[in-house]
């Protein structure tokens, strides 16, 4: 008898609250309203998504990748840059590049050239190494990184000069590149 008193109960209540349920709201109105906003937006934040989507979509098509450079680099144009202040020979450099993952910088255009002076002017750094050498040949200068030949020089008047007959490996000095020594110079920034 329990048994059918508590079942009783229970269907009186279940019934009663789906009789409710079609006489009085669930929510009111202002709660309404709140699920009226997040809803719309929800659907604006979705349609922005989709947009950033596409973006990234047509960047990677392209060719373009996002570039994220180590702590203490610098990042131009889809490259990561490392700017050394330590004394060294270029054959010293180069290895320090090396051991980075990475190579003594080919410059291909006057904008990245003008970027890295302004760099280096406002790290202090008076002088650089950069990959360009004729070591293999001489007079026939080349980027260390893919033996291609230079394309874009900022060359002192009068530079390369080879002069002292030794003279293989490129730099920026004051901002303007020379060919320098590859044995023995080491910088004094």
């Amino acid at each position: 008898m329990m048994l059918q008193v508590k079942f009783a109960c229970l269907l009186f209540t279940f019934v009663r609250a789906i009789d409710e349920q079609y006489t009085e709201p669930c929510i009111n109105d202002n709660e309404e309203a709140l699920i009226t906003s997040m809803r719309q937006t929800m659907l604006a934040l979705n349609e922005q998504m989709q947009v950033l989507e596409t973006n990234l979509k047509k960047k990677s098509t392209n060719g373009i990748r996002p570039v994220y450079c180590p702590s203490g680099w610098k990042h131009y144009s889809g490259h990561c840059y490392y700017f050394n202040g330590d004394n060294m020979s270029w054959t010293s450099a180069k290895t320090v590049c090396n051991n980075k993952g990475g190579h003594l910088v080919k410059i291909d255009d006057s904008s990245e050239s003008l970027w890295i002076i302004e760099v280096m002017k406002g790290s202090g750094l008076k002088s650089t190494w950069i990959g360009a050498n004729d070591i293999s040949r001489e007079d026939s200068w080349a980027w260390e990184s893919d033996r291609s030949k230079l394309t874009f020089t900022n060359w002192n008047k009068n530079q390369p000069d080879n002069g002292y007959g030794a003279e293989d490996c490129a730099h920026i000095y004051m901002y303007i590149a020379q060919d320098i020594s590859v044995k023995g110079f080491k910088y004094r920034n």
